[in-house]
């Protein structure tokens, strides 16, 4: 988008950063949903409205500035703060792990989609260069799989495929989180 809307590398920063303004904004708020409705139902909503959102930025983007910010607050409002803040209290209430086990079912995911992060650029570039992908087919290509892949890895954790197991939910919600760092490489591929 920055490309087809001229923007420079200052107002890239802006965009980038209202995503973060949204999850700051919302902490009392997240965890006040958590606290009421419990992390299944906040882990759920999150999903269905970051999804709306992915899929309401650019046309917010060809709206103009205002609607733009205003989707990237929004998308930062549920996505990352629910999976940052409300995984614990997901597994907590909907598996009933103690809390002093949640560490180990808590620190995977975030360590896997930094190592994912890391490299989701240098796949783009791997696609680009060696596989011949137009640039809009690895663009599309990472966000479809950062994007749906974790959707569908979140809604089977809390399904009865898990069978209850707050083992399998884990691994689905580390798989989830490391195919969500692809969208990096999505949006810096030339």
């Amino acid at each position: 988008m920055a490309e087809a809307y001229h923007w420079d590398k200052a107002f890239e920063g802006v965009i980038l950063s209202a995503f973060f303004a949204g999850y700051a904004a919302t902490q009392v708020l997240g965890g006040s949903l958590a606290d009421r409705y419990g992390g299944k139902f906040v882990l759920t909503t999150g999903v269905f409205l970051w999804s709306l959102f992915t899929v309401l930025t650019p046309g917010a983007a060809a709206a103009g500035t205002v609607p733009l910010l205003a989707a990237r607050v929004l998308l930062g409002s549920y996505g990352m703060y629910g999976l940052l803040t409300w995984l614990p209290t997901f597994f907590t209430d909907f598996y009933g792990v103690k809390l002093v086990d949640l560490g180990g079912y808590t620190l995977l995911p975030y360590l896997l989609q930094g190592v994912v992060g890391l490299g989701a650029g240098a796949l783009a570039d791997q696609l680009l260069s060696s596989r011949g992908w137009s640039v809009r087919s690895v663009r599309v290509g990472l966000q479809l799989a950062g994007m749906l892949g974790p959707a569908a890895c979140l809604m089977a954790a809390v399904s009865p495929i898990v069978g209850g197991s707050a083992e399998a939910a884990s691994a689905l919600i580390t798989v989830g989180l490391g195919l969500s760092a692809l969208t990096l490489g999505a949006d810096g591929s030339q």
